[in-house]
């Protein structure tokens, strides 16, 4: 069992934070705010409660940590926001974008805190790199009795954890306008069960922005030694050691949206990923060539450009949460 956080993640989190922090998307706040309410610090959308004391780890450069400052934690002079972040690089990057928000170096296998003191613990874009008993183990020592462990990631193309863990998860799925009467559809159209999500996302990319499966080969030949996302162990630990440390998952939400990218940061895009921004300069290249072949084969001059230089492209939003036992 792992004691210390990933050697990959950290080397290249500290190599790439500056692109990581031009490059990954956001998080739209019209879903996080609904991911607030199902932690138990809002009452409603917008309706937040600023007495709970939120706990964000690996916060990376603070992608997720500006939808928390904008729902109003971390005020200036305020205790109710804590950062917990285990790459120096991305705490550099991340201190230089919230100087007031308390940021402190660490990690899931010895949180710098007391028992019991805090009332919700979020993890963006990052527990598939410490998905284990030892972490879940140490998150819900320093939650209250009746706090909330979530984890939000934003995806790039269909994958399997995207199914439920169990039949009567309760679940949502919302879009933005763009996509909004497309997925009602699917919805409407698709029975309701643990595989709905999974099948509803293969839908909306296939018919949005088939360019991005022509690249997920590319990009999934390269992540299979380090620990990701599409890969599932999260779920797979959650699934493990429900009823030891926590519940099994309260809620599950998935969010799509249509966005736009530029031509020429796509590959940069993907380098912001730990498996690409560690491999040697020779295959980076390799990489690089590849991505750009996919996007002059792939890439529909009338369907698939939305301005000049950006191409439309899906990006999907996923959230679960559960509580300690």
């Amino acid at each position: 069992m792992s004691t210390k956080p990933n050697a990959t993640a950290i080397n290249s989190f500290n190599e790439n934070n500056l692109l990581y922090d031009q490059l990954r998307p956001n998080f739209p706040q019209v879903f996080v705010d609904d991911l607030l309410v199902d932690a138990g610090v809002a009452s409603s959308p917008r309706e937040y409660n600023h007495s709970k004391v939120i706990l964000e780890l690996a916060a990376g450069t603070g992608k997720f940590t500006r939808n928390l400052i904008d729902a109003g934690w971390g005020a200036k002079g305020s205790s109710n926001l804590i950062i917990v972040e285990p790459s120096t690089g991305m705490l550099g990057k991340f201190r230089e974008n919230f100087p007031s928000v308390d940021a402190r170096l660490g990690s899931s296998y010895e949180l710098p805190m007391a028992d019991s003191s805090v009332d919700a613990i979020f993890v963006s874009q990052g527990f598939h790199w410490f998905s284990d008993e030892q972490s879940l183990k140490e998150l819900s020592r320093v939650l209250k009795p009746n706090g909330r462990f979530a984890c939000i990631w934003n995806f790039d193309y269909p994958s399997v954890p995207q199914n439920l863990s169990h039949e009567n998860t309760p679940y949502s799925i919302k879009t933005d306008e763009h996509l909004h009467a497309q997925v009602s559809q699917l919805i409407a159209n698709t029975a309701v069960s643990k595989t709905a999500p999974y099948e509803i996302s293969q839908q909306v990319f296939a018919t949005n922005a088939p360019w991005q499966l022509g690249m997920f080969p590319i990009i999934a030949a390269r992540d299979t030694v380090v620990p990701q996302y599409r890969h599932g162990n999260w779920r797979t630990v959650f699934n493990t050691y429900e009823d030891k440390y926590f519940t099994p998952i309260l809620k599950e939400g998935f969010y799509f949206r249509l966005d736009r990218i530029d031509w020429d940061l796509v590959y940069p895009y993907w380098e912001t990923r730990s498996y690409i921004t560690s491999l040697p300069e020779t295959e980076k290249l390799q990489v690089k060539a590849e991505v750009e072949a996919v996007l002059e084969a792939k890439v529909d001059r009338e369907r698939d450009m939305y301005d000049a230089k950006g191409i439309k492209r899906v990006l999907g939003t996923h959230y679960v949460v559960t509580k300690p036992i």
